[in-house]
């Protein structure tokens, strides 16, 4: 009984009701639509910062995070990227050089991190 109340309820004003059905269906396509946007923009950032920033796999030497300073390279770099090569499923391996410094103008400064890569290694990762 009180259902079939509300649902007159409902349609006595149809114009009223359709606005506000259509209201809501706006509102829900734009809430999904703005979640898909939003994953896919996530799922892209973390494949560019995996391809472009850290990689899958670093190797560095033990104090080097602490302090990013050049003098803590990764030892002998020839027969680590030989070794890493030999391990099963590497598909390609590339070294960079990573450091951070200071970028200035007349007006300002920030800090940067600059990466050095080997363009030709670089290609196949």
């Amino acid at each position: 009984m009180l259902f079939i109340l509300a649902w007159r309820n409902i349609w006595r004003n149809k114009i009223r009701s359709l606005v506000i059905i259509c209201s809501v269906m706006v509102g829900l396509w734009a809430g999904v639509f703005i979640v898909a946007l939003y994953n896919g923009m996530a799922a892209d950032r973390i494949r560019i910062v995996v391809q472009e920033e850290i990689s899958h796999l670093q190797v560095h030497h033990p104090a080097f995070q602490e302090d990013y300073e050049a003098k803590y390279v990764a030892g002998d770099a020839a027969n680590l990227e030989r070794k890493i090569k030999e391990v099963q499923g590497v598909k390609a391996i590339s070294a960079r050089s990573l450091t951070r410094g200071m970028l200035a103008n007349a007006n300002s400064s920030a800090g940067v991190q600059v990466i050095g890569i080997e363009p030709a290694a670089d290609k196949t990762t």
